[in-house]
Protein backbone atom coordinates (compact mmCIF):
# COMPACT_ATOMS: atom_id res chain seq x y z
CA UNK A 1 0.00 0.00 0.00
CA UNK A 2 1.30 3.59 -0.53
CA UNK A 3 1.78 5.77 2.10
CA UNK A 4 0.55 8.87 1.40
CA UNK A 5 2.36 12.12 3.65
CA UNK A 6 -1.01 14.40 5.25
CA UNK A 7 -0.39 17.74 6.35
CA UNK A 8 -2.84 20.17 8.66
CA UNK A 9 -2.59 23.27 10.31
CA UNK A 10 -2.56 22.77 14.19
CA UNK A 11 -3.88 25.89 15.71
CA UNK A 12 -4.70 27.44 12.93
CA UNK A 13 -5.70 31.29 12.98
CA UNK A 14 -4.34 34.00 11.33
CA UNK A 15 -3.62 37.04 13.33
CA UNK A 16 -4.02 40.92 12.06
CA UNK A 17 -2.17 43.61 12.78
CA UNK A 18 -5.36 45.39 14.51
CA UNK A 19 -5.84 42.40 16.79
CA UNK A 20 -8.25 40.78 15.07
CA UNK A 21 -7.80 37.00 14.92
CA UNK A 22 -9.61 35.19 12.01
CA UNK A 23 -10.03 31.15 12.99
CA UNK A 24 -10.17 29.50 15.83
CA UNK A 25 -6.83 28.54 17.77
CA UNK A 26 -7.32 25.74 20.26
CA UNK A 27 -5.26 27.98 22.35
CA UNK A 28 -6.36 31.83 23.28
CA UNK A 29 -3.14 33.73 21.81
CA UNK A 30 -2.66 37.39 22.43
CA UNK A 31 -1.29 40.03 20.19
CA UNK A 32 0.20 43.23 21.05
CA UNK A 33 2.45 44.42 18.43
CA UNK A 34 1.13 47.97 17.54
CA UNK A 35 1.00 48.57 14.03
CA UNK A 36 0.54 52.22 12.55
CA UNK A 37 -2.25 51.54 9.80
CA UNK A 38 -4.23 48.82 12.55
CA UNK A 39 -7.64 50.76 11.49
CA UNK A 40 -7.05 50.06 7.97
CA UNK A 41 -7.84 46.67 8.79
CA UNK A 42 -11.67 46.43 8.43
CA UNK A 43 -14.18 44.46 5.85
CA UNK A 44 -16.18 45.90 3.59
CA UNK A 45 -18.93 43.99 1.26
CA UNK A 46 -18.82 40.48 1.44
CA UNK A 47 -16.27 38.01 -0.07
CA UNK A 48 -18.52 37.10 -3.01
CA UNK A 49 -18.66 40.64 -4.06
CA UNK A 50 -14.92 41.26 -4.21
CA UNK A 51 -14.91 37.55 -6.13
CA UNK A 52 -17.59 39.52 -8.88
CA UNK A 53 -16.35 43.18 -8.52
CA UNK A 54 -12.23 42.63 -8.05
CA UNK A 55 -11.18 39.55 -9.03
CA UNK A 56 -13.12 38.86 -11.82
CA UNK A 57 -11.63 41.85 -13.39
CA UNK A 58 -8.21 41.00 -12.71
CA UNK A 59 -8.64 37.94 -14.85
CA UNK A 60 -6.52 38.73 -18.01
CA UNK A 61 -4.22 41.14 -16.39
CA UNK A 62 -0.80 39.42 -15.58
CA UNK A 63 0.85 42.68 -13.14
CA UNK A 64 -2.13 42.82 -11.05
CA UNK A 65 -3.15 38.65 -10.91
CA UNK A 66 0.91 38.65 -9.61
CA UNK A 67 -0.31 41.15 -7.16
CA UNK A 68 -3.31 39.26 -5.88
CA UNK A 69 -1.47 36.18 -6.15
CA UNK A 70 1.06 37.65 -3.73
CA UNK A 71 -1.37 39.10 -1.66
CA UNK A 72 -2.70 35.61 -0.76
CA UNK A 73 0.74 34.25 -0.29
CA UNK A 74 1.66 35.85 3.09
CA UNK A 75 -0.60 33.94 5.23
CA UNK A 76 0.62 30.57 4.18
CA UNK A 77 4.55 31.09 3.87
CA UNK A 78 4.54 30.40 7.65
CA UNK A 79 2.79 27.11 6.79
CA UNK A 80 5.15 26.25 4.34
CA UNK A 81 8.30 27.44 5.86
CA UNK A 82 9.01 30.32 3.25
CA UNK A 83 11.81 33.05 4.51
CA UNK A 84 10.70 36.89 3.77
CA UNK A 85 10.42 37.55 0.28
CA UNK A 86 9.06 40.64 -1.88
CA UNK A 87 8.09 41.90 -5.41
CA UNK A 88 9.37 45.06 -7.10
CA UNK A 89 7.10 46.03 -9.59
CA UNK A 90 8.33 49.10 -11.54
CA UNK A 91 7.34 50.76 -14.74
CA UNK A 92 6.70 54.24 -16.07
CA UNK A 93 3.80 56.92 -14.09
CA UNK A 94 0.03 55.83 -14.73
CA UNK A 95 0.97 52.45 -15.99
CA UNK A 96 -1.05 51.09 -12.85
CA UNK A 97 1.87 49.92 -10.13
CA UNK A 98 -0.27 51.39 -7.58
CA UNK A 99 -3.86 50.05 -8.76
CA UNK A 100 -1.60 46.88 -8.69
CA UNK A 101 -1.31 47.91 -5.17
CA UNK A 102 -4.23 48.98 -3.83
CA UNK A 103 -6.16 45.87 -5.40
CA UNK A 104 -3.42 43.49 -3.92
CA UNK A 105 -4.46 45.21 -0.64
CA UNK A 106 -8.11 45.30 -0.88
CA UNK A 107 -8.13 41.27 0.69
CA UNK A 108 -6.72 42.75 3.88
CA UNK A 109 -8.60 46.05 4.15
CA UNK A 110 -8.46 49.80 3.37
CA UNK A 111 -6.25 50.03 0.45
CA UNK A 112 -5.09 53.78 1.53
CA UNK A 113 -4.87 52.93 4.80
CA UNK A 114 -2.54 49.94 5.08
CA UNK A 115 -0.42 50.77 2.46
CA UNK A 116 2.95 52.16 3.53
CA UNK A 117 5.37 54.21 1.91
CA UNK A 118 9.68 53.91 1.62
CA UNK A 119 9.54 57.38 2.91
CA UNK A 120 9.77 56.29 6.62
CA UNK A 121 12.70 55.32 8.99
CA UNK A 122 14.19 51.92 8.90
CA UNK A 123 13.05 51.43 12.17
CA UNK A 124 9.68 52.22 11.48
CA UNK A 125 9.47 49.54 8.74
CA UNK A 126 11.24 46.87 10.60
CA UNK A 127 8.19 47.59 13.21
CA UNK A 128 5.48 47.58 10.72
CA UNK A 129 7.16 44.46 9.27
CA UNK A 130 7.09 42.80 13.07
CA UNK A 131 3.60 43.71 13.37
CA UNK A 132 2.76 42.30 10.28
CA UNK A 133 4.24 39.29 11.01
CA UNK A 134 2.99 36.82 8.13
CA UNK A 135 1.22 39.01 6.23
CA UNK A 136 1.36 41.50 3.17
CA UNK A 137 3.38 44.37 3.29
CA UNK A 138 2.81 46.90 0.39
CA UNK A 139 5.22 49.97 0.05
CA UNK A 140 4.66 52.37 -2.53
CA UNK A 141 6.74 54.51 -4.79
CA UNK A 142 10.80 53.69 -3.94
CA UNK A 143 11.34 56.97 -5.51
CA UNK A 144 9.81 58.60 -2.16
CA UNK A 145 12.52 57.17 -0.11
CA UNK A 146 14.87 59.71 1.96
CA UNK A 147 18.15 58.24 0.23
CA UNK A 148 19.61 55.41 -1.44
CA UNK A 149 21.62 54.26 0.95
CA UNK A 150 19.39 54.08 3.11
CA UNK A 151 17.13 52.01 0.63
CA UNK A 152 19.76 49.61 0.20
CA UNK A 153 20.02 49.32 4.02
CA UNK A 154 16.13 48.82 4.64
CA UNK A 155 15.18 46.31 1.89
CA UNK A 156 18.27 44.29 3.12
CA UNK A 157 17.56 44.25 6.85
CA UNK A 158 13.09 43.77 5.74
CA UNK A 159 13.94 40.46 4.37
CA UNK A 160 16.48 39.21 7.07
CA UNK A 161 13.05 38.94 9.44
CA UNK A 162 15.33 39.46 12.35
CA UNK A 163 16.13 43.11 14.25
CA UNK A 164 19.23 43.92 15.82
CA UNK A 165 20.06 42.98 18.95
CA UNK A 166 19.55 45.92 22.00
CA UNK A 167 20.46 46.02 25.21
CA UNK A 168 17.90 46.46 28.19
CA UNK A 169 17.82 49.62 30.58
CA UNK A 170 17.56 46.68 33.51
CA UNK A 171 20.36 45.14 31.97
CA UNK A 172 20.50 42.30 29.24
CA UNK A 173 19.53 42.40 26.30
CA UNK A 174 15.63 43.24 24.86
CA UNK A 175 13.78 40.38 23.04
CA UNK A 176 14.81 39.95 19.72
CA UNK A 177 11.64 40.82 16.85
CA UNK A 178 11.04 38.38 14.08
CA UNK A 179 9.31 38.21 11.52
CA UNK A 180 8.25 36.71 8.53
CA UNK A 181 6.70 39.41 5.35
CA UNK A 182 5.27 39.27 1.91
CA UNK A 183 6.37 42.74 0.27
CA UNK A 184 5.20 44.22 -2.60
CA UNK A 185 6.91 47.09 -3.87
CA UNK A 186 6.22 49.66 -6.49
CA UNK A 187 8.75 52.03 -7.94
CA UNK A 188 9.21 53.70 -11.33
CA UNK A 189 12.85 51.95 -12.34
CA UNK A 190 14.23 48.50 -10.45
CA UNK A 191 15.56 48.43 -7.47
CA UNK A 192 19.72 47.89 -9.44
CA UNK A 193 18.83 50.82 -11.56
CA UNK A 194 17.81 53.22 -8.90
CA UNK A 195 20.65 51.89 -5.98
CA UNK A 196 23.02 52.98 -9.45
CA UNK A 197 22.24 56.24 -9.74
CA UNK A 198 24.35 57.03 -6.79
CA UNK A 199 27.30 54.38 -7.26
CA UNK A 200 26.05 51.70 -5.01
CA UNK A 201 25.95 48.06 -6.22
CA UNK A 202 23.20 45.90 -5.48
CA UNK A 203 24.48 42.23 -4.59
CA UNK A 204 22.89 38.82 -5.36
CA UNK A 205 21.41 38.72 -1.67
CA UNK A 206 18.94 41.64 -2.71
CA UNK A 207 17.84 41.06 -5.67
CA UNK A 208 16.43 37.69 -4.61
CA UNK A 209 14.91 38.70 -1.66
CA UNK A 210 13.32 41.27 -3.47
CA UNK A 211 12.21 40.82 -6.94
CA UNK A 212 12.66 43.19 -10.27
CA UNK A 213 9.20 42.57 -12.29
CA UNK A 214 8.20 45.10 -15.17
CA UNK A 215 4.54 45.63 -14.79
CA UNK A 216 2.66 44.31 -18.12
CA UNK A 217 -0.04 47.01 -19.54
CA UNK A 218 -3.22 45.12 -19.54
CA UNK A 219 -4.46 43.80 -22.53
CA UNK A 220 -7.72 42.61 -21.55
CA UNK A 221 -9.80 45.38 -20.37
CA UNK A 222 -13.07 44.91 -18.25
CA UNK A 223 -15.60 47.78 -17.29
CA UNK A 224 -17.91 48.20 -14.66
CA UNK A 225 -20.53 51.44 -14.07
CA UNK A 226 -20.11 53.46 -11.17
CA UNK A 227 -22.32 56.56 -10.30
CA UNK A 228 -21.13 58.80 -12.70
CA UNK A 229 -19.04 56.99 -15.01
CA UNK A 230 -17.19 53.19 -16.19
CA UNK A 231 -14.22 52.04 -14.91
CA UNK A 232 -11.73 50.48 -16.87
CA UNK A 233 -9.35 47.82 -15.59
Amino acid sequence: MAHHQRYRVAQWGLYLPNGEVLGEPETPVLFNRQSATASGYDTKGTLESWRQEIADNVLGNPSMMLGVACALSAPIMNIIEAESFGVHLFGGSTAGKTTTANIASSLYGHPDKIRLSWNATGLGLINEASARNDNFMPLDEIGQGSNRKYIEQTAYALFNGVGKIQGAKDGGNRELQRWRIMAFSTGEIDLEGYLSMEGIKTNAGQLVRLLNVPITRAKVYHAFPTERHTLTI
